[in-house]
């Protein structure tokens, strides 16, 4: 059996970030399956290593690389983008093979880094255990004392500007405003602007959660709205539709390839498209309000159809597990 070089193995459990959540649920999958056996790449006793977005290994062994969003803040706001993307594309040269999360993290990389690419590659979306996320279990909707006539829309993140929080609020807003129905949000994951909108009863803050604790509140919902602009893949929308719930999300990065290719929803042509080039990420453009709304509606008006057409093996992490291990026993030799 291959010995797979994974780093921090033994820790990537306490992490809730989107790299290492989606990480510990896949080395969880090897294991369950026993497609590898699994090492941790601070000792040298490992085969070959499987890393995300840059190497993460002082031992010369071979590795393979999971690609997901380059930098491409333009502004350089959180770190030097030309730096970060140089140290990426030294990781992708040594690799011995590429797996992008999206057909945007192929895209971007194809963009940023013009021909110096020559490599190997699968691209295989995100995947989540479906013995955790799935539409069977309790939800806090009684407690939260929703009406059953009530329309209730969740979103998730580790909330940062370029994935619009203050527009998904102006949006359920605007849905209050012209529409017969009640509208209520649910909003997981830690933002201050919980202290701004405190006042309005239709926004329901619930801070930080566990990822092992998510799926009873993606059954409190009815529709899962994610306005991220240029995600590069994203786990949370994977848990919503496993969940049973229908997405919403805007069309540019790579939320649009895993709700397109697990058949989840809606993908609103609210943003003009991407160029993929480098651009002010953390001054976001708005969305076309108008064209979000009439998806949501379009989504309630048939809303038991689009819960129909989840296809789950498409976001089941064993199925995602299965295709990596694959390209990489396909390609290592």
């Amino acid at each position: 059996m291959i010995k797979l070089g994974i780093k921090s193995q033994s820790f990537l459990r306490f992490f809730h970030d989107g790299p290492k959540v989606f990480m510990n649920r896949l080395v969880n999958s090897f294991i369950k399956n026993k497609s590898f056996d699994i090492k941790s790449t601070l000792l040298p006793n490992y085969d070959v290593g499987l890393f995300s977005v840059t190497k993460g290994s002082i031992y010369d062994k071979p590795y393979f690389l999971r690609l997901d969003g380059l930098y491409i803040d333009k502004n350089n706001t959180v770190l030097d983008t030309e730096t970060e993307n140089r140290k990426i594309l030294e990781s992708i040269i040594g690799a011995h093979g590429l797996i992008y999360q999206s057909l945007y993290c192929k895209k971007i990389a194809e963009s940023i880094f013009q021909n110096k690419i020559h490599k190997k590659f699968s691209i295989i979306n995100n995947g989540v255990p479906l013995d955790i996320f799935n539409p069977n279990g309790k939800n806090f909707r009684d407690k939260l004392e929703i009406f059953k006539d009530s329309r209730v829309i969740i979103t998730s993140a580790h909330w940062r500007r370029h994935k619009r929080l203050e527009e998904t609020i102006k949006l359920i807003n605007l849905l209050n405003q012209n529409g017969k129905q009640k509208y209520k949000l649910i909003v997981l994951g830690k933002t201050d602007l919980s202290k701004t909108y405190n006042e309005n009863k239709d926004i329901i803050f619930v801070g930080e959660i566990k990822p092992n604790r998510l799926a009873e509140w993606y059954r409190s919902a009815d529709l899962y709205v994610h306005l991220a602009w240029i995600e590069p893949a994203g786990n949370t929308q994977n848990e919503a539709m496993a969940c049973g719930l229908p997405v919403v999300c805007c069309n540019n990065g790579g939320l649009r390839d895993t709700v397109i290719n697990a058949d989840g929803g809606i993908v609103s042509r609210a943003d003009k498209d991407y160029e993929f080039n480098l651009v002010d990420y953390y001054n976001p453009p708005e969305p076309d309000y108008k064209i979000l709304m009439a998806d949501i509606l379009k989504i309630f008006q048939n809303l038991n159809f689009y819960k129909s057409k989840i296809n789950y093996s498409k976001i089941d992490i064993n199925n995602v597990a299965k295709k990596y291990e694959t390209f990489i026993k396909e390609n290592f030799v």
